[in-house]
């Protein structure tokens, strides 16, 4: 998976019909961790990127 910021704003991209997505709709409180660092916030859905 990849990821890209704009400001302090995380994006990532994953299929609205994927078990991920799902996840996320049950409970939006999220972790990413990256070597020794791990950011945590609430997850919102924000379209389609081309659309």
């Amino acid at each position: 998976m990849s990821h890209i910021n704009v400001g302090l704003d995380i994006y990532f991209q994953t299929g609205y019909d994927s078990l991920k997505m799902d996840q996320i709709a049950a409970n939006p409180r999220v972790a990413l961790c990256v070597g020794d660092l791990e950011i945590e916030g609430t997850a919102t859905t924000c379209g389609h990127p081309l659309a």
